[in-house]
């Protein structure tokens, strides 16, 4: 088994620093082979801290890489830029999770859409441009298509007229 460091912030202080001797105690005492470790140099307070409990001062870790293989994610689970946000909101929904990464065609990155980005589009004016395609539109509102004048759809949402309506109906 490999020795896993256990670490704070870049900057430590007192919560991170005695956060990381603890958790490394206990992983220790669950049979995990683990070491405290800082990434920067101790505060004044945090020095006192130790030397008060007569903890010895984790060593100084000068070097971490994060690699994808030590993150826990799930494979597979994306939307394409091309996707409706509010398919990646059932995606996200139907899963639990949070965010969704956004991706092309061929595989690369582009962004990630969270419940957060979505909440913040929606309560702020940021909801009333539209970039979509009809496809999109149709399949969102399971609608049935008609005529169709453009694949892509770029404008203003009448988001005053739909929140006004939407606050009659509640009344």
């Amino acid at each position: 088994m490999n020795k896993v460091y256990i670490f704070g912030h870049r900057i430590p202080d007192t919560d991170s620093v005695t956060s990381a001797i603890a958790l490394s105690y206990l992983k220790n005492k669950i049979g995990e082979e683990t070491e405290p470790r800082v990434l920067g140099n101790l505060n004044k307070e945090t020095k006192y801290a130790l030397n008060f409990f007569h903890i010895e001062e984790p060593k100084y870790l000068n070097d971490i890489k994060l690699q994808l293989k030590n993150i826990n994610y799930h494979k597979g689970f994306y939307i394409e830029d091309t996707d409706s946000i509010y398919n990646g909101y059932i995606k996200m929904l139907n899963s639990g999770l949070t965010g969704i990464p956004v991706i092309k065609r061929n595989q690369d990155f582009v962004g990630l859409l969270t419940i957060k980005d979505l909440a913040s589009a929606l309560i702020s004016h940021d909801a009333e441009n539209l970039y979509t395609s009809y496809d999109n539109i149709i399949d969102v509102l399971k609608g049935e298509s008609l005529l169709k004048f453009h694949e892509e759809i770029i404008g203003r949402l009448l988001v005053a007229a739909y929140r006004s309506t939407t606050f009659m109906q509640n009344i």
